[in-house]
């Protein structure tokens, strides 16, 4: 049986059984991811490198120990007198114990190695902060997107209701003789096209509901939109300074510091300076024998003690060591370059999604006024077809023209949202506030 860590334990507690926000669906998330979930585990794993390290550089302990049973058959040419002291056969058991103590006094390779330990433990740390606002990101852009999914949805529907309405007012019109058959033929084209994006859009909206299921383990999340008061705001800082606290906090750029670290590490432990390694080593060693084994030949118990320092230099090692520096020295270099390559996507991920919050607010403003204008030109194509100034297919296309602004307003203010949590995670800063400011611009209803 597969036993959770303490911290998954305590996420699951915490998780609600069902969600009604976006915060509430990141907390379902902790729970339910898998790749979330092993994030976990793989800190607790990685973190032990610490530990690790430290150990390095205390003194290391060794005891061993055995019991022998042995027999022996000896022929010694001796006065008889002296016979008796000499046992031609001997038999008998033997204990001993050894025990080795050993202290680094100077060794480049253990200092190389818990350099790379203990990167190792901080990079940790570095990992788990990633995947916890990968999976932020990827919880907020499901919730959107099913969301947008239910929004384009209704605008369907309502576009439909009023296509369907059309069609039976030109159909009551043109009994009555105040229409033509080709304002029913046009009618019915626009609801049988309006019918069509509804499958289209009830398609869309299962896949978008299976991908928030699948992250979130929650079915429904309710209805939500736009709250009144949402006020699409641009970005507090300019696009310099984000990118700036990218190249500094972004995991990806920040995990690229910790492999450079880790290499830059092996390059004193292959030069001249790294080949020896001083121990001070400390040492006891035991026997005891319990037999009838002569006292000439052996002694009952034997004990020695010993301390000093061990020294011990490589010289000639048939070119492994220069061709180990050159290769720590590329491995350094390629580093470097990686560490360059990651700063450099951190500054145009950063810029895209600045660029995305920025202009989704002109997006956003631009399309109210242009839906507002859609509606005044809607009632006025309307109005005009009762004075018989404007024609069916006016009206149908003015009011196609207001569903659609409508549509393209949602989608952008969804991108929007989307690009928030996506520029805070470019520059390392998406948390739970960021989720609680997406969650202030909806409304239940």
């Amino acid at each position: 049986m597969k036993i959770m860590s303490p911290l998954a334990c305590l996420i699951l507690a915490a998780t609600p059984a069902s969600a009604d926000s976006l915060l509430g669906a990141w907390a379902a998330a902790k729970s339910h991811d898998p790749g979330f979930l092993g994030a976990i585990d793989t800190l607790a794993a990685d973190s032990e490198a610490k530990t690790q390290a430290r150990s390095l550089f205390l003194p290391q302990v060794r005891v061993q120990g055995g019991v022998e049973s042995s027999r022996s058959q000896t022929n010694f040419d001796l006065p008889a007198a002296y016979q008796s002291l000499v046992p031609g056969t001997t038999k008998g058991q033997k204990s001993s114990v050894e025990v080795a103590v050993s202290q680094a006094i100077y060794d480049m390779s253990a200092v190389a190695q818990a350099k790379q330990l203990n990167e190792k433990a901080r990079a940790a740390k570095t990992h788990f902060s990633a995947e916890e606002q990968n999976l932020m990101l990827r919880v907020t852009e499901a919730w959107c997107n099913l969301l947008a999914a239910d929004d384009d949805l209704r605008v369907i529907r309502a576009q439909k209701a009023v296509t369907l309405t059309e069609l039976k007012n030109a159909n009551a019109r043109f009994t009555l003789g105040k229409a033509r058959v080709t304002d029913i033929r046009e009618s019915q084209s626009q609801f049988d096209q309006t019918s069509a994006a509804e499958i289209t859009a009830i398609a869309r909206r299962q896949i978008a509901a299976a991908q928030f299921r699948e992250l979130t383990g929650l079915d429904n999340i309710g209805t939500y939109s736009f709250s009144e008061t949402f006020a699409p705001a641009p970005p507090l800082e300019a696009l310099a300074d984000w990118q700036a606290r990218a190249e500094k906090q972004d995991p990806k750029v920040i995990d690229a510091e910790h492999r450079l670290n880790s290499a830059r590490a092996s390059i004193n432990q292959y030069s001249w300076a790294g080949r020896p390694t001083v121990y001070a080593v400390a040492g006891y060693s035991g026997s005891w024998f319990d037999g009838t084994q002569g006292q000439l030949l052996s002694p009952r118990a034997a004990e020695a003690y010993s301390i000093g320092a061990r020294l011990s230099v490589p010289l000639e090692t048939g070119g492994y060591y220069p061709s180990k520096l050159r290769e720590a020295s590329a491995e350094v270099r390629k580093a470097e370059h990686d560490l360059d390559g990651s700063r450099r996507d951190a500054r145009l991920e950063v810029q895209q999604a600045w660029l995305g919050v920025a202009s989704g607010v002109e997006q956003i403003n631009a399309l109210r006024t242009a839906l507002a204008s859609a509606r005044l030109q809607e009632k006025a194509a309307i109005t005009g077809r009762e004075l018989g100034s404007r024609t069916q297919t006016d009206v149908l296309a003015a009011q196609t023209q207001v569903f659609s602004t409508l549509r393209q307003l949602n989608s952008f203010s969804y991108d929007y949202e989307k690009n928030r949590a996506r520029l805070a995670a470019k520059s390392g800063d998406l948390n739970e506030a960021v989720l609680t400011g997406i969650d202030a611009d909806f409304q239940k209803f």
